[in-house]
């Protein structure tokens, strides 16, 4: 886990984390180790061993800004990473659509059309791990995923819950680093 204890991302993971011990009977250990805007974390991930036993967590920050905005990331998200399955979004009021969690507030697309930044995270090994292995998580975090007990937990924080393919996920985080790069770049932002 790139992200710090009681982050956004680390109660998503760990609500995430118990349903999915549940569903294939192993206990998951949620292991933060935050920094470097989640570089620290997902270096490890994508370091580990291929095997199975190191799944990663990350999202916008460490799949699509930071590859633009750091001078010198440790991993690239594209070849280090393979991706499982994305887990959930945020459209709060940045969406293209209402939150349902505040239906009433209006997006802010509603005012300025196409305009859209919403929070995702999902699920990763490290590249070179097994098809067999990415094609059994993937299905048993999507049955999670499909959980209603989850999706409760998930609409009390905003969330919404996500699933799909690994080739969805993948597509997705490429339009993601794609829109952010040419934002960055707009911007200047950079950090060593």
């Amino acid at each position: 886990m790139p992200y710090g204890g009681g982050s956004g991302p680390d109660i998503t993971a760990r609500l995430f984390a118990t349903e999915l011990s549940k569903q294939i009977g192993q206990q998951i250990v949620v292991d933060n180790r935050p920094g470097a805007s989640g570089s620290i974390g997902t270096e490890m991930i994508a370091r580990a061993a291929p095997d199975g036993y190191t799944i990663g967590f990350g999202g916008i920050s460490t799949f699509a800004i930071n590859p633009s905005v750091l001078a010198r990331l440790p991993y690239d998200p594209d070849k280090d990473l393979l991706k499982v399955v994305q887990t959930y979004f945020n459209p709060g009021v940045t969406g293209l659509k209402r939150s349902p969690a505040i239906p009433e507030l209006p997006a802010i697309a509603e005012t300025v059309p196409g305009f859209e930044v919403i929070v995702w995270g999902g699920v990763v090994l490290p590249a070179g791990a097994p098809k067999a292995i990415v094609a059994r998580l993937n299905a048993e975090i999507n049955k999670v995923l499909a959980s209603p007990a989850l999706k409760e937990k998930y609409a009390t924080i905003g969330y919404e819950l996500a699933g799909g393919t690994p080739g969805q996920f993948d597509a997705f985080v490429k339009s993601e680093i794609a829109k952010w790069a040419e934002v960055v770049r707009r911007s200047g932002a950079k950090l060593n």
